[in-house]
């Protein structure tokens, strides 16, 4: 007898316990759906935090990179037609830039001829250049075409210098007069230079600073000698 009251209260235990199932997985599909929503909540979080460091990233690079490119390069001389030699400078103004041209109608590149200084155009010429900035962007082609009917070039003509030989000397027509080795000979700029007045290849010339003597005897003027020329501006910044 005593077996079925045990048995009774066993099926009353588990008709209680299976009626508790649906509120505790109510309960814990509510959890879950908590803890989903809440790690989608962290995920979305962290997806906009990277988006909002890659479009700062990228504004960055923008804002740097307008350096990135050259400036296309300038001529000084318009093309057309000349009647005799033209001498054409080119200029760029993107500073540090390396300026590369071709006369021979190929578009310029790194392996063309570098620009130092004016280039003399003495016949029909199309003239190309690109400038290359010091980070590596390039800029667009400058093309200029300079027609002259076959007009050489002019040849540079070498500068004498005057002197003023010892009375004596020039009397016996075989002294000469050296200065001595280590002789200390001041020179200045013949013109006033700086870099706004001065481009990539121009020459620039030099004078005396007093006149120059050798054994209390002047051998030049100051005024007489006009040396050309100090190394050619290979940059400009």
């Amino acid at each position: 007898m005593r077996t079925f009251p045990m048995l009774l209260a066993l099926a009353l235990v588990g008709a209680s316990a299976l009626a508790q199932d649906p509120g505790m997985q109510a309960a814990q599909q509510a959890t879950q759906a908590a803890q989903q929503a809440n790690d989608q909540a962290i995920r979305d979080a962290q997806l906009a935090s990277q988006m909002a460091q890659n479009t700062q990233q990228q504004s960055m690079q923008n804002t740097q990179c307008y350096r990135c490119s050259a400036a296309t390069p300038k001529f000084s001389v318009k093309p057309g037609r000349y009647s005799s030699p033209v001498e054409v400078k080119i200029r760029d103004a993107s500073s540090g830039a390396v300026i590369y041209y071709t006369t021979d109608g190929w578009t310029p590149t790194a392996a063309s001829t570098r620009y130092t200084g004016p280039i003399t155009i003495g016949s029909t010429t199309s003239l190309q250049a690109i400038a290359i900035s010091p980070y590596g962007g390039r800029s667009r082609v400058a093309i200029a075409v300079y027609t002259l009917n076959g007009v050489p070039p002019k040849s540079p003509v070498p500068q004498s210098v005057p002197a003023v030989p010892n009375p004596a000397a020039a009397a016996s027509g075989s002294a000469k007069l050296l200065l001595a080795q280590g002789t200390a000979v001041s020179l200045v700029f013949a013109s006033d230079l700086s870099s706004k007045t001065a481009d990539v290849g121009d020459k620039i010339f030099l004078t005396l600073a007093e006149d120059l003597e050798a054994g209390g005897v002047i051998i030049v003027r100051k005024e007489h000698l006009r040396l050309r020329q100090l190394p050619k501006l290979t940059s400009r910044t």
